[in-house]
């Protein structure tokens, strides 16, 4: 997600606003030692004007991070002319800089659609650790789905992130085939699980586990690790029969209660799923 430093440019903004009333100030105050000025232009030594050009500095990385092109353009003039002793400048030449400068910040900001995320869905935005450090461990390559899931659901796009959602998912139904050795075959060819359709896995999945429920020595061992793979393959034909088929589809959107729900359950599947794996 692309996010915005509001909360640095508000405090950039109100920099600004402080520092163009401290000009004043020292304006009024013009024939005291502590005025900064000297001979009619200001002394870049003095302890003020050195604070200036840190601010400015910094207001200036924050507009080119921001791609606020005509503010960094007007901030990196001013620098020049202090830095260099301009002695055109004084005090209430900078104090008009600082304004031209708020001035041109705010222009850009004018040009800018800010998203409102409600507080409670804050933790969501490009947070790839929403289901927990195990699942992540054990499907990084759903980092970047889990991730995603999380914006969409944070900028109320629900349908969207259902479709992240099933993408998660997808990565556990492949390692949970890739666990149980896993073959699918088309006209006699082996397929990648990549290019498999769920269907397919999941039909294989369960012909896997019926092998294994024959095959393992009888007792509460065999007994437990087949009712998890069997609990973990229902889990993949729920979600694939529920949600996948119909947001791969686009059969209907889904509202942010129904892409809360979803993501709470995808979420305890995973994290199930990454303790089933994990087992020996």
């Amino acid at each position: 997600m692309n996010s915005f430093k509001v909360r640095k440019l508000i405090i950039i903004i109100e920099d600004l606003i402080n520092l163009q009333n401290e000009c004043q100030e020292n304006l009024k105050f013009s024939q005291t030692p502590q005025n900064a000025l000297v001979s009619g232009g200001l002394d870049t030594s003095s302890a003020f004007v050195e604070h200036v050009l840190h601010f400015l500095e910094e207001a200036k990385s924050l507009c080119d991070e921001l791609e606020f092109t005509s503010a960094g353009q007007k901030i990196n003039l001013i620098l020049i002319h202090l830095q260099h002793g301009n002695p055109q400048i004084d005090m209430s030449s900078l104090a008009a800089h600082l304004q031209n400068v708020k001035d041109v910040i705010m222009s850009a900001c004018w040009n800018i659609q800010f998203i409102r995320i409600d507080s409670n869905l804050s933790n969501y935005v490009d947070n790839d650790s929403l289901f927990g450090e195990v699942v992540l461990r054990q499907f990084p390559g759903a980092s970047e789905d889990i991730k995603s899931a999380g914006n969409c659901l944070a900028i109320e796009l629900p349908t969207a992130t259902v479709f992240h959602l099933m993408r998660v998912s997808e990565h556990g139904l492949r390692q949970l085939a890739k666990k149980l050795h896993v073959k699918v075959t088309d006209n006699k060819k082996l397929c990648p699980l990549e290019y498999t359709e769920w269907d397919k896995i999941i039909i294989a999945i369960k012909h896997k586990i019926d092998d294994k429920r024959s095959g393992l020595p009888k007792g509460p061992r065999r007994q437990a690790q087949i009712e998890l793979y069997s609990e973990a393959a229902d889990h993949c034909t729920f979600i694939k029969d529920i949600w996948r088929n119909s947001v791969s589809h686009t059969r209907r959107p889904y509202t942010q209660t129904e892409a809360i729900s979803v993501f709470e359950r995808i979420r305890d599947f995973m994290q199930f799923l990454a303790k089933v794996l994990n087992k020996q």
